[in-house]
């Protein structure tokens, strides 16, 4: 089909607010982060966790994550960061499914919590799980993937640590980053944690570590992480050899495959697609290998374009791993991230192909989303997809320069908002659709701060409760209210998009 010829998607979009920093109090926005299952929508940013009527969009209860913890069973929660929601396919005992949230204690453990397996329709309110721990020295920003055999963490670890506290643990990770970020960017870049962690930048002397743990054990209630839960730990893996960051893949049909995969846009090199495989049963690494792609120009520190000239130098952003999950459906995996082109922010999103038969990767598809005249930022994305010859469909974030458009309803409006694009691979230029666009163009940090951090990803899944759902549910957010009274809020949609004719 040529671009003449191809047809626009039909699509709907129904969509509703989330928390904002009215709730949080605070400046700088979160990562985006939310999961959906048969009847609630979740969402679990830093500090807070709320759940919603997936039909309705009433909100049914919000608590904050110490609360959350406190009651699932982990009575002294420590410093939390980076939580991440998962509805997992086919788990439990009637196969209906499963909610699993994974959060840290910054620096030292690893907290897992799920809901009764043995309830043929769980809700995810609180107080409707247990939760388990483990140790997990220098653990930062949590990657979880899953399949029908386990659940799988890469986490980020500052490797040989000598200090034994939260706050020295803290400064030595901010140290790292630092000194990297002001290899490859700007001299007056200073990381901000205020209640999460950052991305990796490069690598940032830090290496990704790997969790494989039985989804029987996962999602036992508590989780199972006791000496005959088979959960393995693996040592930290040399980033100059494997590459940094290397994500777990979520497989979309729940499907129980010999192997899992760990995939990563290699910042070392700037023009391979690195992964890693390991065979579940055996929980052993067997190979790992590289995909050459098209080079990509490294993002390091980045401040985003705002309309107004007040709003430069305010927002940043500075993460060119993959921050959000690669999704499969078992023949295929889609990813993406964030790099430079242009002058400006642009978004990659790949496809690669799965052999039916070794499951090694290699590259099928790939594309872009920027702006060639360098007036606007494309950045904080996610993917997910109902099949290659189908829609894919890539959310993401999206700023303009000076020259773009400062009103909400303007369909190239510059304000910073949460966007989607709705791609099919038959050469047609994909569909943008506007989920909400910012409503102020100068967003402003809190008066002491030189800038605010814009959150590391946003989040989109399809809806695998029902697997002929034409249904992708997002969540990112969006400029609330500018200047020196600056507020951000969440967006959560569900973006229902037809067949293609």
């Amino acid at each position: 089909m040529t671009i003449e010829t191809a047809q626009a998607p039909k699509y709907t979009l129904d969509k509703f607010n989330g928390t904002s920093s009215n709730f949080t109090k605070m400046s700088q926005p979160p990562d985006s982060n939310g999961a959906v299952g048969p009847y609630h929508y979740v969402e679990f940013l830093n500090g807070v966790f709320t759940v919603y009527d997936k039909y309705s969009h009433a909100k049914l209860a919000q608590i904050t994550d110490q609360q959350f913890w406190i009651q699932a069973g982990i009575p002294q929660p420590g410093s939390l960061v980076d939580p991440r929601i998962l509805y997992i396919p086919k788990a439990g005992k009637y196969g209906h499914g499963q909610w699993f949230v994974v959060q840290l204690r910054f620096g030292q453990a690893v907290y897992l919590a799920c809901t009764d397996p043995a309830h043929p329709n769980p809700s995810p309110l609180p107080g409707g799980w247990k939760a388990a721990q483990f140790d997990m020295r220098g653990c930062d920003f949590p990657q979880v993937g899953y399949d029908g055999r386990g659940i799988y963490l890469t986490v980020q670890t500052a490797v040989g640590s000598e200090v034994s506290d939260e706050s020295e643990l803290s400064k030595e990770l901010e140290l790292s980053k630092e000194s990297e970020s002001s290899k490859k960017s700007e001299p007056n870049a200073i990381p901000e944690k205020s209640g999460q962690s950052e991305a990796v930048v490069a690598g940032a002397g830090r290496w990704s570590q790997f969790v494989f743990i039985p989804q029987v054990s996962a999602l036992a209630f508590p989780p199972n992480v006791g000496p005959d839960s088979g959960i393995k730990i693996f040592d930290p893996m040399d980033p100059e050899v494997y590459g940094n960051g290397l994500y777990p893949v979520a497989d979309s049909t729940g499907s129980a495959w010999k192997t899992a995969t760990f995939v990563c846009a290699n910042n070392q090199t700037l023009h391979q697609l690195s992964y890693v495989k390991m065979l579940t049963e055996q929980r052993v690494i067997v190979n790992h290998s590289s995909i050459e792609v098209q080079p990509w120009e490294f993002m390091g520190f980045t401040y985003v374009k705002q309309p107004a000239a007040s709003g430069a130098l305010k927002v940043a952003f500075y993460s060119s791993d993959l921050d959000a999950a690669p999704v499969s459906d078992g023949f295929n995996v889609w990813l993406t991230h964030t790099v430079k082109k242009f002058g400006s922010l642009a978004v990659r999103w790949y496809r690669l192909a799965i052999d039916p038969i070794s499951r090694d990767l290699s590259l099928a598809n790939w594309g872009e989303l920027s702006d060639p005249k360098g007036h606007y930022d494309y950045f904080n994305a996610s993917i997910a997809s109902f099949g290659k010859d189908d829609y894919t469909v890539v959310c993401f974030s999206r700023s303009g320069d000076t020259t773009t458009s400062s009103d909400p309803n303007d369909p190239n409006c510059g304000n910073l908002g949460a966007y989607a694009a709705i791609i099919r691979e038959d050469g047609s230029a994909p569909t943008i659709v506007p989920i909400e666009s910012g409503k102020s163009n100068n967003f402003q940090p809190l008066s002491k701060q030189q800038y605010n951090r814009w959150g590391d990803f946003s989040t989109i899944w399809r809806d695998t409760w029902d697997q002929k759902s034409r249904s992708m549910w997002l969540i990112n957010q969006y400029v609330a209210q500018g200047g020196e009274s600056s507020e951000w809020c969440e967006v959560i949609a569900n973006l229902h998009i037809d067949p293609p004719q």
